[in-house]
């Protein structure tokens, strides 16, 4: 899979910086949730897909080129190391869309186990 954009809040970026403890410079504090990771989807990127409480709020570190990610499993990102913890993002009960929006299965969260950098162009090999 490879990095096609990074993000750090809403601002595009050419790197980031991967600690434990989280991202230099981004405001996630829970450990289990210190990457979001999302496919690389050109409707998303567009704005195409029906707007829901979540579309304009939410905003990734990491967008893949192709996302095949699974609970527990481990990557390598750039020279980072990676565990995701959720697959998915769970819809507020207001939501006005009657369907789940694309967030529901095109996003995945991670802990970061090891230090590194992660660069647009690099990237993220399973452990196997």
């Amino acid at each position: 899979m490879k990095v096609t954009a990074l993000y750090l809040g809403k601002k595009p970026v050419e790197q980031l910086k991967l600690t434990p403890e989280g991202i230099i410079g981004d405001k996630e504090r829970d450990p289990k949730r210190a990457i979001a990771l999302a496919l690389h989807d050109e409707k998303r990127i567009q704005g195409l897909y029906p707007k829901g409480l979540c579309t304009d709020r939410y905003k990734e570190n990491v967008t893949l080129e192709h996302m095949e990610v699974e609970e527990g499993s481990e990557y390598w990102l750039g020279t980072s190391f990676v565990r995701i913890h959720t697959v998915g993002k769970d819809c507020f009960p207001n939501c006005p869309l009657d369907d789940p929006c694309h967030l529901t299965n095109d996003v995945a969260f991670g802990e970061i186990l090891m230090e590194g950098e992660v660069h647009v162009g690099d990237t993220c090999i399973k452990k196997e």
